[in-house]
């Protein structure tokens, strides 16, 4: 999920640590690959991978709602998590 979300946003963004969920949950290969894309995100959420408002995330009421990336690397991330 983590390369994923660096390849989508930084085609779309200056800042290169985010992207809104409407865009991820439209991409076809995260779509493809992340079948519970809001599960993923959710649990990425926990782990402090990722950071955004809200508890759960729909498609349509949520495609506005920012998700910016806070880990570096992978690596970082299952540190973080421990």
């Amino acid at each position: 999920m983590f390369t994923h979300i660096q390849v989508q946003v930084s085609n779309r963004y200056l800042y290169p640590t985010q992207v809104t969920f409407g865009v991820l949950f439209n991409d076809d290969r995260c779509a493809n690959i992340f079948e519970a894309l809001v599960g993923t995100l959710r649990a990425a959420k926990k782990r402090k991978v990722v950071a955004y408002d809200g508890e759960l995330l729909l498609q349509g009421v949520h495609d506005n709602v920012e998700i910016i990336l806070k880990a570096t690397t992978p690596a970082a991330a299952a540190q973080s998590s421990n």
